[in-house]
Order: structure tokens, then C-alpha cells, then sequence
């Protein structure tokens, strides 16, 4: 049996069946699925690393920017980019720049 998670306006094939969802679900079957994301949004991957094991609260924050392409593995599509990382204000979750991809998709 397989099972996946898909997130508002995701894309599932199961088959020759395509079930687009409009709320965060999980489906399972004993077909194979595939998911297709949101038209414009990139993935990123999982982590374990959070904000909180890199840098202690309070002091000087860095200047970033709002990433709008990508999604994080919680579904959250506020991402933030510094010089150094990206980071999901949602989850935590951290990557270094060399993870993700470009703006532009690279």
C-alpha cells in the first residue's frame, strides 16, 4: 500500500486518474500514486535541522527575503532567504542556500 501527502492544489495520479485537492489530505491505495505539486511551487526536501540548532534567540537579525517557489515539507509556503540559508517560519526547519533551488529554478 502506498501512501502520500498532498497539500492545496497538489495533484495525485493514481493510474490513469488525476484527484486535485484543495485542503491538506493523505491518501493511501494499493495503486502506485504519484503527486504532482502545484504549478510554480518546488519542493523542498526533508530536513532535521531547525532554527533553534543553529542560532540562539535574540540578538541581530539578518535581512531576508520571501521565497513564494518553494514549499516546505510541512506544506508551508512561507520561506525565507538570508545570504547563508532558507528557513520555513512555520516548522523551523533550516537549509543552507546550496540546497534549494534558484529563483529561477537551478
Amino acid at each position: 500500500m502506498s501512501s502520500v501527502k498532498l497539500f492545496p492544489g497538489d495533484v495525485a495520479v493514481v493510474g490513469t486518474v488525476e484527484i486535485t485537492v484543495d485542503r491538506s489530505v493523505t491518501i493511501s491505495s494499493h495503486a502506485p500514486i504519484r503527486r504532482r505539486p502545484l504549478p510554480g511551487l518546488a519542493d523542498l526536501p526533508e530536513t532535521d535541522v531547525r532554527i533553534g540548532d543553529l542560532w540562539r534567540r535574540g540578538g541581530h537579525r539578518v535581512p531576508m527575503s520571501t521565497r513564494q517557489d518553494l514549499r516546505c515539507p510541512c506544506g508551508s509556503a512561507y520561506v525565507r532567504q538570508s545570504e547563508t540559508h532558507h528557513s520555513c517560519q512555520y516548522c523551523q526547519r533550516v537549509w543552507a542556500n546550496g540546497e534549494v533551488p534558484d529563483d529561477d529554478g537551478d
